[in-house]
Order: C-alpha cells, then structure tokens, then sequence
C-alpha cells in the first residue's frame, strides 16, 4: 500500500473523517519509526563497503557512518577467524579478513595502539578504528537503517511505500487512526472503538514479528 492508499484507509477507521495531506504524513512518520524501533528487522539490515582502512588511517582518523544509518548490527564471526565473536565491523583485503573488537568511545585513546578495535563516536556520525593496518581495506560496517520518510507536505504520499514491509502497511493506518481516537481526538466512544481497533493491530503485528522470526531462523539455517 501507499501513502494515500494508507490515507484512505485511516479516513474508513475514522468513519469517513479524512486529514489533510501534511499532518497525515507527519503521524505517517511517527508511526513507522515507532514500528521500525520495536526489533532488528531483518528487513531493515544491511552493509556499506564505501570506506576503506589504510595505512595512513590512525585511531584519530573518522570515517562517516551511512546517512541512513541507525544503529550497528553485530554479525556472526566464523570461529576460524581472529576478532570477536561477534562485531558489526569487518575489514577485507582480498583473502584476508579481520572481523574488529569493540571499544566504546574514549576508552580508544587508551587502546589507541591495540589493531582493530572499533568505535562509534554516535554525536558526530562517526566511526574510528586503532592501531595500524599495512595495507588498505575496505571496510564492511553492518548496520539497520532508517526508511525514506513521507515529504513533510505529504506531496509524495501516492508514491510513497514502505520500505520495512509494503504488504504489512496497513498496520500503520491503524496506529494513526488509534492515535487519533485515543489521544488527538479523544472523547469516549472513541475510547471504546480503540479497543476493537487494538485487537486489529496486535495481530498484525503478531504476522510481522512471525515474518520477521521465520527470516531470522532461515539466515541460521534453521
């Protein structure tokens, strides 16, 4: 579904009440982030490799996160492999593959002479890694990202979709329609008729998570 499909629907759950274009795309925005923060959506995860680590790379030297980063994802290291067992950055050169430790931020100056400890310095959008490589990397940094956002004037909705799971959207027209009735606009019947509304989106959201769990257990082989 779209953006104006979803509007649509949300004007049928408000018993024909329709919202203008702008605020419906700003309760658009606030639902999906809502929903994409509630687990690591397999969805959701991915890798940038336009970064290198070279020689000439120091514990001082920053390399941008992605622009549509939210958070790292930790993958699964090989067990024939040095580094941590699990880390959401990994060095490749040909053959050779280093899978990082974590530090957190500040504690790298002390380790700044140790290889291939990673850290996030979140503020700035940036990340840092210590010690010293004798040859240039490229650099794998797995991460969930954010979704495109509807245009704040709600002019795109006929082209937007979601990116987390089109075919599970309607979810969304849910959350704004209860929103709407429980908060917004409140009164009692409305109060009554979130209820109902409720049991609706509970068991979408069940369907997602099933979704989301029957990928996760495929990636393992299971």
């Amino acid at each position: 579904m779209n953006g104006e499909e979803l509007q649509q629907l949300t004007s049928v759950l408000l018993d024909g009440r329709d919202m203008g274009a702008s605020k419906y795309a700003q309760l658009l925005k606030t639902a999906k982030r809502v929903r994409e923060g509630a687990r690591p959506w397999m969805a959701l995860r991915t890798v940038d490799t336009s970064k290198t680590w070279g020689p000439g790379d120091t514990y001082e030297t920053l390399k941008d996160l992605p622009t549509n980063f939210r958070k790292p994802y930790n993958v699964l290291k090989p067990r024939d492999l040095e580094g941590s067992p699990r880390t959401p950055i990994i060095l490749v050169s040909g053959d050779n593959v280093m899978y990082t430790y974590p530090t957190i931020f500040g504690a790298h100056l002390a380790h700044k002479d140790l290889n291939n400890l990673h850290y996030f310095d979140y503020a700035n959008s940036k990340f840092g890694i210590t010690g010293r490589v004798d040859r240039t990397y490229t650099v794998h940094l797995h991460y969930i990202k954010t979704t495109t956002d509807p245009a704040i004037d709600g002019s795109d909705l006929d082209g937007w979709t979601w990116e987390l799971s089109p075919d599970d959207a309607m979810i969304l027209a849910y959350d704004i329609a209860i929103s709407q009735k429980g908060g917004i606009d409140y009164d009692e019947i409305n109060a009554r008729m979130v209820q109902y509304h409720g049991v609706d989106v509970r068991q979408l959201f069940s369907n997602m998570v099933k979704w989301d769990d029957e990928l996760q257990r495929s990636a393992l082989g299971k």
